[in-house]
């Protein structure tokens, strides 16, 4: 069992370098970078999948956050939210597919997110 920080540190690294030559803003918003997750791989296939959607949705000066926080069941939720054009529903309905909740709307951007135990 890995932390958030060390699953996610490489995958920021790659993807800092990806979002400075598009001129995008990423950002990290974990609420407790240090905990072990358990469902290491859907974490990484979630990251891949939702990244992956949301840049390239995103044009110059956009920004992409990437988020975590967890509920009061002590469910683990990341979010990737991005403020480029919204999805088109081919796109939400593979994101759905996979198991995540999307919304995107016209003037709130988009949100990716996922729950893990």
């Amino acid at each position: 069992m890995n932390s958030i920080a060390a699953i996610i540190g490489p995958i920021y690294q790659k993807l800092l370098q990806i979002c400075e030559k598009r001129q995008i803003s990423l950002n990290l918003d974990l609420e407790r970078p240090s905990l072990k997750i358990r469902q290491e791989q859907l974490l990484r296939d979630f990251l891949q999948d939702s990244l992956s959607c949301s840049i390239k949705c995103c044009k110059k000066h956009n920004k992409i956050t990437i988020s975590q926080s967890i509920d009061e069941q002590r469910k683990i939720r990341f979010s990737i939210k991005s403020d480029g054009d919204i999805f088109g529903d081919d796109v939400k309905a593979k994101l759905t597919e996979h198991g995540y909740h999307v919304r995107s709307r016209f003037g709130y951007g988009n949100t990716i997110s996922v729950e893990l135990n």
